[in-house]
């Protein structure tokens, strides 16, 4: 699928009352070559690789988790769109780096995305002690992609700005009540 459109980075989220903080949303495009949308496509985002990273065992309708191959995935609509918004959280490690978590649609790989996650403890949704994660990352001499929520490929003022924000609108007040892996 030639003409597809794939994200950069991944935002996992927290809940508010059981629904994903729509900070996270994003979607995979399929086309053709002829560049036309491509529907009922089953795409699928693997987290095979990404050390450090959970993922809510409950998902949206329309989303399946499948536990054996550490991935989840969606078909497209009418007008090639797979649309996710994904809860779920760090382990309080560092974890996957960039570009990380492979896209793939019917099978055939797409591309690849970095993975953030604003609960970056996996307790208590976003909160305080996520923030201390937060700025260790910003301080950090290494390069951390569960921080790096605006795609720069450094974590920066921005990706604090979008931390307080989702910290600010408590639609990440709660983490998954459970996690697939």
């Amino acid at each position: 699928m030639p003409a597809c459109t794939v994200p950069r980075c991944i935002t996992l989220v927290g809940l508010a009352d059981g629904v994903a903080d729509p900070v996270g949303a994003f979607m995979v495009v399929t086309r053709s070559s002829g560049n036309n949308p491509v529907s009922n496509v089953n795409v699928e985002i693997s987290f095979m690789d990404c050390a450090g990273v959970r993922i809510g065992a409950q998902q949206a309708a329309g989303i399946t988790v499948d536990v054996a191959h550490r991935s989840v995935r969606t078909t497209t609509d009418a007008t090639g769109a797979a649309r996710f918004t994904l809860s779920g959280a760090a382990t309080g490690t560092p974890g996957s780096g960039v570009q990380s978590a492979k896209i793939y649609a019917d099978g055939m790989y797409l591309g690849s995305a970095t993975v953030g996650t604003l609960d970056l403890d996996g307790s208590g949704g976003v909160g305080l002690a996520d923030f201390a994660l937060l700025a260790a990352d910003f301080y950090s001499e290494t390069y951390v992609g569960r921080s790096d929520f605006d795609c720069s490929g450094t974590v920066g003022m921005v990706d604090l700005s979008i931390w307080a924000a989702s910290f600010y609108s408590h639609r990440s007040a709660q983490s998954p009540s459970a996690y697939a892996w």
